[in-house]
Parts: structure tokens; C-alpha cells; sequence
């Protein structure tokens, strides 16, 4: 017999919002989606306090951190990001897929 997935389980799976609590993966799709219609590059960066994803577009390269709406940086992260814009690269933080958003018409993405 197969066993059923409970709402949360299954909205959680699917990147749903739970509880009107909009969810960082949103915010990624939406960066990922624009960026890459645009004809360019959003690559996933894996490490631990890295930033989320490296936007590469027009010649320009910027490091994204995704956080929820209101969300902040953790210790590691803010580390990262100051190493990043000390050594003279791009670094934004976007909380939710306003933020993303409002960064991409800002950019004509």
C-alpha cells in the first residue's frame, strides 16, 4: 500500500509557499528564469557560505545570495560576500522574488 504525503510534505517537495511564507527556491527560479531568457548564465555555486549562484550576462559577472523575504546573511555568508567585494567582485544579496525582481529590471534583464 502506498503511503500518502501529508499537505506540508507535499507543498514542500514542490517549492509551494506554506502558510503565505514565500520560499528562497522561488526567488531562485525567478533569478535563474530571467537571467538565462536574457542569454545568460546562472550557475549553481555548492559551497557552504558561497554565495547561491554567479550571474554571468553581458560581460558582467555578480554573485547572488538568495534569502526569503526578510531574510538575512549568516556569519559565514557575510564573511564570504566581504572576501568577495575585497577582492573587487559583484555581490548582491536578494530577499524574495521582489527583490530579484526589482535587481533584474534594474539591470534590463
Amino acid at each position: 500500500m502506498e503511503k500518502k504525503e501529508g499537505f506540508r510534505a507535499y507543498t514542500r517537495a514542490r517549492g509551494c509557499t506554506e502558510g503565505g511564507k514565500e520560499r528562497e527556491r522561488e526567488a531562485e527560479k525567478t533569478l535563474c528564469r530571467r537571467v538565462e531568457a536574457a542569454g545568460g548564465l546562472c550557475l549553481k555555486w555548492g559551497t557552504n557560505g558561497e554565495p547561491d549562484r554567479i550571474v554571468i550576462l553581458r560581460g558582467a559577472v555578480t554573485f547572488v545570495e538568495l534569502k526569503r523575504p526578510n531574510g538575512r546573511p549568516r556569519p559565514d555568508q557575510l564573511y564570504c560576500i566581504d572576501r568577495l567585494q575585497r577582492a573587487g567582485a559583484d555581490v548582491v544579496v536578494l530577499a524574495g522574488k521582489k527583490e530579484v525582481e526589482a535587481w533584474c529590471v534594474e539591470r534590463g534583464i
